[in-house]
């Protein structure tokens, strides 16, 4: 059986000038580090600093990674954390080491390249995972950018790899990647988190997700996603951030949710052996004794916590129920019921708790074309978000959907379909519309959509509003974990007229004793040529 071994990287002492140093970087490597060794992982190595005040250079940074790639046996799965600034330029993603000079030129030639796949063709492990603590785009207090940057690429996977490697970034394009100072105090209790400490969002829910994974069974890569993103908006609230929670995004060209990369914890290591030593690391910046004892006070915060009822808000509700407290029983409760709609719904308005919109983009409010864009979603949506999301501001409680199909999602404007959505309220730059006809749809083989929404133990009402054409469609629900509680129906245009789309909006009633997740499904099962399924909103009151 592969080894689970894992490389955590941080550029935090920065001294040039127009880039601020990260100094909580070393503590956030510590903590993670210590959690994935009493999470099974068989080695640990944490470069947070160098001996002798040597800095965290760009030659250092790729031979590390280059190294530890090499020494994979067959089977391995490799964990690498790059953790610093990051700049984005001529299409190539980049860490900003700690010796860069102002006067370097181009910027990027001082950098390291977030690209190794020479070296990732080569290796001999069987998964590979990269994650990405840095800005994607743009400078601003309290977070790890650099001026001019451009949002960062898509990487590019080459064929052979296709089964095993995967980018988890800590924002997507355009966000920041956002930090605690020590000044900073909560509005709020928040589980495993004392008094004066400074942490990244991202390193911090990654470290507490992995501490607090369930006993049993394994956390796949989409369901890793989840988490993570519900613990960084709990932690955005909290600390009271301005805007939108950044959106974790996840690229790679395998199913995630069948992308495992932690161990079983049938290897749990009883006691918590030192982090794997590396030539060149100082054991001053690795405070092993920190990172392990925060480790359990996280876990008895949360086991006081969920005793006293205290633990509230759906980011952190998702996060609880992968961390064990339960699956639905009880009094859980599923109804289902479908219409058909038209006009313009208000979203902002019924969406009390949470709204979606799917493809809006503002150059939309200028088309006076029947159609506009037409392309696939991330090319043209990229600079916003892979799937030009737009959000009801401060709140992520609605997963982003997943495509189920072989071919790429499409964003498309249809200027003269009979529906339409509004708002007010939003994240930017989209704080407020009307009249947006813009949607995101799939054809093809498999085409479909899958989206999952937290449940708490009070009843919520979740609507998915949806077209289709050309083709007959499956609509499916379910709470995770209890096959007793379903919702299906099923849809065909075969007798309908040609090429018309179909408008109907799917109201769910949930509850769950426990928080837990309400799975949606939409599927084009057949297809009458040229058949395709439509996601235009959704809203949580």
């Amino acid at each position: 059986m592969g080894r689970h071994r894992a490389l955590l990287i941080g550029a935090s002492g920065y001294e040039v000038s127009g880039v601020s140093s990260l100094p909580f970087i070393p503590n956030d490597l510590a903590r993670l580090g210590a959690a994935l060794k009493e999470r099974g992982f068989d080695e640990v190595q944490v470069l947070a600093a160098r001996e002798g005040g040597k800095q965290v250079s760009a030659n250092y940074v790729n031979a590390r990674v280059i190294g530890f790639l090499k020494r994979a046996r067959q089977g391995d799965t490799l964990l690498i954390f790059l953790s610093g600034h990051g700049v984005h330029s001529r299409g190539r993603d980049y860490l900003v080491p700690e010796d860069i000079d102002e006067d370097t030129h181009p910027f990027e030639s001082g950098c390291v390249a977030i690209d190794w796949r020479q070296h990732l063709d080569e290796t001999l492990a069987g998964h590979v995972v990269f994650l990405i603590d840095a800005c994607r785009e743009g400078i601003e207090q309290g977070s790890m950018g650099i001026a001019g940057v451009q949002q960062w690429s898509r990487q590019k996977i080459s064929a052979a790899l296709r089964r095993k490697v995967a980018y988890v970034y800590a924002c997507s394009p355009g966000q920041l990647a956002l930090f605690v100072r020590a000044h900073e105090s909560p509005t709020q209790v928040v589980a495993g988190i004392e008094p004066g400490e400074s942490f990244s969002l991202f390193s911090r829910s990654v470290s507490d997700v992995i501490s607090i994974q369930p006993a049993t069974g394994m956390l796949a890569l989409d369901e890793f996603k989840r988490t993570v993103q519900g613990r960084m908006s709990e932690l955005h609230r909290a600390y009271a951030k301005r805007g939108a929670p950044q959106t974790l995004r996840v690229v790679t060209d395998i199913p995630s949710e069948s992308f495992y990369f932690l161990p079983s914890l049938k290897t749990r290591p009883t006691t918590t052996a030192p982090l794997a030593p590396l030539s060149g690391a100082s054991s001053g910046a690795v405070d092993i004794g920190g990172g392990r004892h925060a480790v359990h006070r996280l876990r008895q915060a949360l086991a006081t916590l969920a005793l006293t009822g205290v633990l509230a808000g759906a980011g952190w509700a998702t996060f609880s129920h992968f961390a064990g407290e339960g699956s639905p029983t009880g009094n859980s409760l599923l109804e289902g019921a479908k219409s058909s709609f038209s006009g313009n719904v208000n979203l902002s308005e019924e969406g009390k708790i949470d709204w979606v919109q799917w493809g809006y983009l503002l150059i939309d409010r200028n088309v006076t074309a029947e159609f506009a864009g037409g392309g696939p979603a991330e090319a043209e949506c990229h600079h916003l978000n892979i799937y030009c999301v737009t959000r009801k501001a401060d709140s992520f409680e609605i997963g982003d959907f997943r495509s189920l199909g072989t071919e790429p999602p499409t964003r498309l404007y249809a200027g003269r379909q009979p529906v339409s959505f509004s708002w007010t309220g939003g994240s930017a730059p989209h704080q407020s519309a009307s009249g947006v006809r813009s949607v995101v749809y799939q054809g093809g083989p498999g085409a479909g959509f899958r989206i999952l929404v937290p449940t708490t133990a009070t009843t919520r009402v979740f609507r998915l509003y949806i077209s289709y054409r050309q083709g007959g469609i499956r609509f499916s629900a379910s709470l995770k974990g209890d096959s007793s509680h379903s919702y299906t129906d099923t849809a065909d245009t075969g007798s309908g007229e040609l090429n018309a789309s179909y408008f109907r909006v799917y109201k769910l009633v949930c509850r769950t004793p426990e928080p837990s997740l309400l799975e949606v499904n939409i599927k084009l099962e057949k297809n009458h040529g040229g058949g395709n399924v439509t996601l235009m909103a959704a809203t949580l009151q």
